[in-house]
């Protein structure tokens, strides 16, 4: 069914066709059906809206794209990333996406990709990404997967390796701030669900600990509790056109609290070659004398080979409640 901005109403099949570049792609001819009007140049100037249909037979999808990599449609956020990069020309290590996707499957996303000249890659940096405790980093089998543990578990973070600084771990930095206060937020409010006719978002979920400011979704947080202690009250509205599930609005508005709410520091380690298996991403334990710090919880950031040793940035972030310590 497809809508004009009077409320004519028409029903018209969906066509398919591949574009210059060989992409397929959908569309409608509405040339001679009712919501069709014509300017004096013999075009429409007009704004049209569609609903989709389920055609007989084709089951309860609703003109969602099916799930090529299981059952149902095309929703969960791991799926999607990777339905996203098979429309790349980009080389991608499937077997490390496909051990992550389950977990990135809870969050769900539903909505139209109607910008023609937008490549997938630009698409999924620009709308999905940035939504889930996630990065995309090239691997020795083309992208990979960065997932951020810390995000999905509880105050208390299990790292993978214990690192003690010395000779062979050894620190050729100072303790520099990785992210300003001009990057901290501690109270979030989530607008989704947006309506295509109106342009407005029909739903949003907040997440802070502002007494003062009562929202109709409103989550409390101990960690916004505590930045908005150090550093009063930061607020940031974030918007998204594909997000319509509060479940997936309430994981997204807190994965964006707990990783922007408090201050982060960078080091530098030079390492010896047998620490090889520390990889981006890793959740380390990092003992230091010299920064009177105790399996301090720290995540690699940054890995590169100098000819003789590794070089590693490692991220440490200031939060008493998964080490007991600030700086």
């Amino acid at each position: 069914m497809i809508r004009d901005g009077d409320y004519h109403i028409a029903t018209v099949d969906v066509l398919e066709a591949k574009d210059t570049n060989g992409v397929l792609y959908s569309y409608v001819d509405i040339h001679g059906s009712s919501v069709y009007e014509p300017d004096d140049t013999g075009h429409s100037s007009k704004s049209y809206f569609v609903k989709w249909y389920n055609p007989t037979g084709a089951g309860s999808y609703a003109g969602a794209h099916l799930n090529p990599f299981g059952e149902g449609l095309l929703e969960g956020g791991g799926d999607l990333i990777m339905f996203a990069l098979s429309k790349t020309q980009m080389a991608v290590d499937w077997e490390a996406w496909g051990s992550v996707a389950q977990l990135l499957n809870d969050y769900r996303f539903a909505g139209y990709v109607n910008e023609p000249r937008i490549t997938a890659w630009d698409w999924l940096n620009q709308n999905i990404l940035p939504l889930m405790p996630v990065s995309v980093v090239s691997g020795p089998y083309g992208l990979r997967p960065i997932i951020y543990l810390q995000y999905f578990q509880g105050e208390r973070i299990a790292f993978t390796t214990h690192i003690l600084e010395g000779s062979d771990f050894q620190r050729i930095s100072a303790l520099e701030a990785a992210v300003g206060l001009d990057e901290i937020y501690n109270t979030i409010e989530l607008r989704y669900a947006k309506d295509g006719t109106s342009g407005n978002y029909m739903s949003y979920y907040s997440i802070g600990a502002d007494l003062e400011y009562i929202p109709e979704t409103l989550d409390f947080d101990g960690y916004a509790t505590l930045s908005q202690q150090r550093y009063g009250v930061r607020r940031n509205v974030i918007e998204t056109d594909y997000v319509y599930d509060t479940g997936t609005a309430g994981r997204i508005a807190r994965y964006l609290l707990r990783a922007n709410c408090l201050v982060k520091r960078r080091l530098t380690y030079r390492a010896a070659a047998k620490y090889g298996y520390l990889m981006i991403g890793d959740v380390i334990g990092l003992t230091s004398s010299t920064l009177y710090l105790t399996e301090q919880i720290a995540t690699v950031v940054s890995k590169k080979w100098d000819g003789t040793s590794w070089l590693y940035d490692i991220l440490i972030e200031d939060n008493p409640y998964t080490t007991p310590r600030g700086f």
